[in-house]
Order: structure tokens, then C-alpha cells, then sequence
């Protein structure tokens, strides 16, 4: 298989994105697709993308002592959270992988009788 055979399969033609500002100030609109345009109003803070927080150290350190002093493992925590939950749930957010969520936190609290 030459080189001949190898060129036949790929698209080369240029892809150039520009930018209508004309119809972006006309319009108000959103985008139905997974590109969106920021309007020029400050109240449209929807479209932004919000930073990634993970579980804060101390955060941590609450449901690993808390765990450790009720003597669960992180697999029994997470069963006594719902019986749904991976094994490594629990491990994931002890090892600072997992994104920070306040609903999952107060329920995890909940489970160990800590305050959130």
C-alpha cells in the first residue's frame, strides 16, 4: 500500500469558523447547540461554565474521622448511604477524585451523625 493508498482517505479540506457579530447582537437567543453565545446581559449567568471544586481537605478529614470512628470501612459507608453506591465511592471522595457536591456531602454527614 503506497503512499497513494494512505492519501486517498484524508479530508484535507480547511475548516475556517468565523463570526457573524452582526447576528450575535441581534439576537437574544440561545444556542440550541453545546457552543453558546454570552448575551451582553449581566443576568444571564447560565451559560458560564463554573469552576471544578472538589472536597476541601477539611471536608475530608470530617468523613474519614467520622467513618473511622463509627469503625465502618468506606465500603459500609457507602452501602449505609444507598445500597446503590460503588464500593469506591467513598474511597474517591477520601482521595480528593470525586467533584465537590453539597447535596452528596449532607447526606454522607447525615450517615455519620457529623454536622455538615
Amino acid at each position: 500500500m503506497g503512499d497513494k493508498y494512505w492519501k486517498s482517505f484524508q479530508d484535507l479540506a480547511p475548516v475556517v469558523l468565523t463570526k457573524n457579530t452582526s447576528a450575535i447582537k441581534s439576537s437574544n437567543i440561545k444556542s440550541k447547540s453545546n457552543i453558546h453565545i454570552k448575551s451582553n446581559n449581566n443576568n444571564d449567568n447560565d451559560d458560564e461554565i463554573k469552576p471544578i471544586i472538589y472536597y476541601s481537605s477539611e471536608q475530608i478529614n470530617n468523613i474519614r474521622t467520622a467513618r473511622q470512628a463509627l469503625n465502618l470501612t468506606q465500603t459500609q459507608l457507602a452501602n449505609k448511604i444507598s445500597n446503590t453506591l460503588k464500593a469506591d465511592f467513598i474511597t474517591n471522595i477520601e482521595n480528593g477524585k470525586t467533584q465537590f457536591d453539597q447535596k452528596t456531602y449532607r447526606t454522607i454527614c447525615r450517615a455519620l451523625n457529623i454536622k455538615s
